[in-house]
């Protein structure tokens, strides 16, 4: 099978909040969460690697860009350049770790981002064919920062597995329809979260959304106008999904003060404190890369270092001795 390849760009000219440092650890980061959680249940191999400029990213790889500002919530998300293959738009902010990671998945699982799996239409719809086919964009979901989950302290999303576009498959104890298993059943949409989906009898696609409160909606989705753009991009420019609003920490259940001191209004769950303790550590930075620098040394690197100092000076011991030692038998 053969390997996708991801850059993670944050180039200078179009992003000021975020260091090589912070892009370097979130690349690490989601790179773990491909090799180590998406691979196992997807069978799709990928490598995410971090550049600071488009100009260094090799023919091949496929883009994710982080910036300042992308105009408008419409733009955010993956879209298709002139030859065809896949890149995407990420906001930056002090939450954008999430969203990277959302558009990382997305593009690995559906690179065409056309990609569907039939399955019977969702229970909550009375109406339409008995069998519909779903968009295989396996964040949108759980997409919520309430269902992030941490991999070396920064806060990744969560994604759906295989057997949540599968009702039909018997469940078994252990069965797994997201990767958090905040999802009990095949087909649900969390709170803030939300499903795709085309039927072929009502001629049109269709969304299924959940509230705060879990309640579920039905409602059509206008994707006449193409624009060039493939589905998942088409359905994504028509609603403002929560990593838009999270992107600079604007969420209704999350706040936080300029020193990093969140809390979430809904108890303080456990992925709120990832994010909280990213913030404090620095991790995700609240005012760009120039906060990076003064940020003191882990006490492992702190170690290293020293650990680096000692091996040079020995080594510069050693090649004083040899020197001294080969003089010395000349003189002889």
């Amino acid at each position: 099978m053969s390997t996708r390849h991801l850059a993670l760009v944050c180039e200078p000219m179009s992003n000021t909040w975020i260091g090589v440092r912070q892009l370097t650890s979130v690349c690490a980061a989601i790179q773990k969460q491909i090799t180590s959680d998406f691979y196992p249940i997807w069978n799709v191999r990928g490598t995410i690697d971090p550049f600071t400029s488009l100009d260094d990213v090799p023919l091949g790889y496929w883009p994710i860009i982080v910036m300042d500002d992308i105009k408008s919530f419409k733009v955010a998300g993956v879209h298709q350049d002139r030859m065809g293959q896949p890149f995407s738009l990420v906001k930056a902010g002090q939450l954008w770790s999430l969203a990277a990671s959302h558009e990382a998945l997305e593009m690995l699982a559906d690179p065409s981002g056309n990609r569907t799996i039939a399955g019977p239409r969702p229970m909550t719809v009375k109406t339409g064919s008995s069998v519909v086919e779903y968009l295989v964009a396996i964040c949108d979901p759980c997409e919520d920062l309430h269902y992030a989950y941490d991999i070396n302290g920064i806060p990744v999303s969560d994604f759906c597995t295989p057997d949540y576009f599968e009702p039909q498959k018997p469940a078994v104890d252990g069965t797994r329809y997201d990767i958090a298993r905040q999802i009990k059943e095949p087909l649900d949409v969390l709170p803030k979260g939300y499903l795709t989906w085309h039927d072929s009898q009502a001629q049109g696609w269709f969304r299924l959304t959940a509230s705060e409160e879990h309640k579920l909606s039905t409602s059509f989705a206008d994707v006449r106008s193409s624009g060039g753009r493939h589905m998942r991009s088409r359905i994504d420019a028509q609603v403002e999904s929560p990593l838009e609003a999270l992107s600079l920490g604007d969420h209704p259940s999350f706040k936080f003060d300029k020193l990093g001191n969140g809390d979430c209004t809904r108890g303080s769950c456990v992925a709120c404190m990832t994010f909280i303790n990213a913030l404090k550590s620095q991790k995700l930075l609240l005012d760009g890369p120039q906060k990076a620098a003064a940020k003191p040394s882990h006490s492992d690197a702190s170690a290293l270092r020293e650990d680096i100092a000692q091996v040079m000076t020995d080594n510069i011991a050693e090649d004083m001795t040899a020197v001294k030692l080969a003089r010395r038998r000349k003189r002889k």
